[in-house]
């Protein structure tokens, strides 16, 4: 927290599948720069290629 304000969160869920950790860092003004190197490497992987990932997760 920050002056009443959240900053950093996050959540842990379990099952017996294997385990999902999510943060969130919120940064107080925009930041054009880190956006941009999102948008970059999620255009190289690709929601496809995280699919992919999390299915041989999975199966072991």
């Amino acid at each position: 927290m920050s002056d009443g304000q959240k900053i950093l969160g996050g959540a842990l869920a379990l099952a017996r599948e294997g385990l999902l950790y999510q943060g969130s860092i919120s940064l107080p003004i925009p930041n054009p720069r880190l956006s941009e190197l999102f948008e970059g490497w999620y255009g190289l992987v690709g929601e496809e290629a995280l699919a992919d990932l999390l299915l041989r997760g999975r199966e072991g």
